[in-house]
C-alpha cells in the first residue's frame, strides 16, 4: 500500500512522541516505535544477477599492481597497452609483457595515444606529450583553474579532451593549438549541452574520426563532427541490462574495431556491449563480479577484441575475451 506524504509525516511523528512519552514517565520497558518503511528505498540486488545465457565474455589473468592501483589505461594502434598507476605510467606490448615504465610530475586523469611515441597525458587542467621512455616532448598551455579533464582521446589530426569541470570538449590539433569548444547548450532540441552530475566523463574519437563522448546525466553516448555538430546520439536510462542505470551513467566506453561499443556504469557496476547503432548485444562483465563501492573502472580495447578495465580495489588490469 503506497504512503501519502501526510501519512508518513504522522507516522513519524508518532513515533517520536512516543519516544518522547517514554522519557519522560520513566517507563524503561517501554518498546520503541519501529520507523517506518521507506517507500522510496534504492535497492538494486535483484539486478546483480545476470542470466548466464546473456553473458558473452569470459576473463582471463589478470594483470596485477604491487603498489597503487591503476586509474587509467589506453591503448595504440599497434596494441601497445597504457596503464597510468599512481604516478607511474606502464607500457605492455601486445603479449601483455611490461615493457618498460617510467615516472610522471603527477597522478594522471587520462591518457591515450596513437603511438609509443607520442604518449598524451591529461592532469587536472594541463596536458603533456612523453616518449615512451619518458622524455617529456612538450607542455600544452592550461586549460584554467575551473578545467578538470577526465578524458583524452588522439585522433589522427586531433586531440580531444573532456573537461567535467567547465562540461565541454577541448578541440585541439596534434600541435596543441585550439580550434574550437564542442558541446556547448544551444537552442537546437538535442543540444541540450553536457549534463554531467560526477566527474566521468569519457570521449574516444570514432572509426570515421568523428568524435563520441557520454553524455551521462541524459544516460547516453553522443556523436559529433570536427565542426561540432551534434551527428547522433543513442541511450536510454533503466535497470534493465539495455539501459543505463542510476543518475548518471554510462561512466565510460571503448570502441571496438568493428565499431561496436563496449560501456561500464558506476552503483551497479556492469560491462556491456552495444552495436554501433546502440543496440544492447550482451554482458561482458555482470555485477557480482565486482566488489560494491568500485567506481572508475576506466576501459579500453584492442584490435583482438580484448577488453580491458582497470580494477582499483583489486589492485588489478582485468581482461575480458569473447567466449
Amino acid at each position: 500500500m503506497k504512503m501519502t506524504r501526510k501519512q508518513f509525516l504522522q507516522t513519524l511523528l508518532a513515533g517520536s512522541l512516543a519516544a518522547v512519552a517514554g522519557k519522560i514517565t520513566g517507563c524503561k520497558n517501554a518498546k520503541p516505535v519501529p520507523p517506518a518503511e521507506n517507500p522510496y528505498a534504492y535497492d538494486i540486488s535483484q539486478f546483480k544477477k545476470v542470466p548466464p545465457t546473456r553473458i558473452t565474455h569470459q576473463e582471463l589473468d589478470p594483470i596485477p599492481f604491487q603498489n597503487d592501483p591503476p586509474k587509467c589505461l589506453a591503448l595504440t594502434a599497434d596494441n601497445t597497452l597504457l596503464v597510468a598507476a599512481g604516478q607511474n605510467l606502464y607500457l605492455y606490448d601486445s603479449l601483455l609483457k611490461k615493457r618498460s615504465f617510467f615516472s610522471l610530475p603527477q597522478e594522471p586523469q587520462s591518457i591515450a595515444a596513437l603511438s609509443a611515441d607520442a604518449i598524451h597525458v591529461a592532469y587536472r587542467d594541463s596536458i603533456q606529450v612523453y616518449t615512451g621512455r619518458g622524455k617529456l616532448l612538450r607542455t600544452w598551455s592550461p586549460l584554467g583553474e575551473s578545467a578538470f579533464i577526465t578524458g583524452l582521446a588522439v585522433g589522427e589530426n586531433h586531440v580531444v579532451a573532456a573537461d567535467y569541470g567547465n562540461k565541454r570538449l577541448w578541440l585541439f590539433d596534434r600541435q596543441g593549438n585550439l580550434k574550437r569548444f564542442i558541446g556547448i547548450k544551444s537552442g537546437h532540441r538535442h543540444a541540450a549541452g553536457f549534463q554531467i552530475p560526477s566527474p566521468y566523463f569519457d570521449v574516444h574519437f570514432g572509426r570515421d574520426n568523428s568524435i563520441w563522448v557520454v553524455n551521462s546525466g541524459l544516460h547516453r553516448l553522443e556523436n559529433y563532427a570536427l565542426n561540432g555538430t551534434l551527428k547522433s546520439f543513442w541511450g536510454k536510462p533503466g535497470m534493465a541490462l539495455e539501459g543505463f542505470s542510476g543518475c548518471c551513467n554510462p561512466t565510460y566506453f571503448a570502441i571496438l574495431r568493428n565499431g561496436d561499443f563496449v560501456t561500464v556504469e558506476k552503483g551497479l557496476v556492469r560491462i556491456k556491449t552495444y552495436s554501433p547503432t546502440g543496440s544492447f548485444t550482451g554482458v561482458v562483465a555482470p555485477p557480482d563480479a565486482f566488489q560494491d563501492g568500485l567506481t572508475g573502472v576506466d576501459l579500453a580495447a584492442d584490435s583482438a577484441g580484448r577488453i580491458y578495465a582497470v580494477d582499483r580495489f583489486k589492485k588489478q588490469v582485468r581482461i575480458f575475451v569473447e567466449k
